[in-house]
């Protein structure tokens, strides 16, 4: 563990036995095999439970196909609500072109990535559409980023949004 950057993560003043369960940080050295921390734990809200049901969260033999820490790193984790609106844009581009990134390539290219690029305020990333936490395959029934809901999803901004309106007609 880099202690300079734990020392600067949303978790610094929590004890390693907070998060990793049955660790004793007394114990030294650690057991080669430390059990994984079960951020639900803490973060057991509404907005952090659909990850579960998500596509990130499906359960593929036995084990969620992604973990929080592949998005939002393990002992380094940012607490992204403090970071201003282009930096949180920034990182949910950065997070999902980790494992997307063909489609970060291409959303980079479009005007949505252009827009982000020139530091627009409210351009759209990866969450604005797909969702956060509850991130749902565009073929799954009720997908706002299903082919017979996209364009009500893109109408929500370009049509009823009066700020996105001004800008690109």
């Amino acid at each position: 563990v880099d202690g300079k950057k734990l020392g600067k993560s949303a978790h610094a003043d929590l004890d390693c036995a907070m998060c990793h369960e049955g660790l004793d940080p007394a114990n030294i050295p650690h057991a080669r095999k430390i059990k994984a921390a079960d951020c639900t734990t803490c973060h057991a809200d509404e907005k952090f439970m659909g990850v579960g049901a998500s596509v990130h969260g499906t359960v593929a033999g036995g084990n969620a196909v992604r973990a929080c820490i592949d998005c939002h790193g393990s002992h380094a984790v940012q607490k992204v609500t403090s970071k201003d609106g282009p930096h949180r844009k920034e990182f949910a581009v950065n997070s999902c072109g980790r494992c997307h990134g063909d489609v970060q390539e291409h959303y980079m290219k479009s005007d949505h990535g252009a827009a982000l690029a020139a530091g627009v305020k409210d351009a759209p990333t990866c969450i604005d559409c797909h969702g956060e936490h509850a991130t749902t395959m565009a073929q799954a029934e009720g997908s706002q980023t299903s082919h017979g809901r996209e364009a009500a999803m893109c109408l929500g901004c370009h049509l009823d949004n009066a700020d996105v309106r001004a800008r690109v007609g």
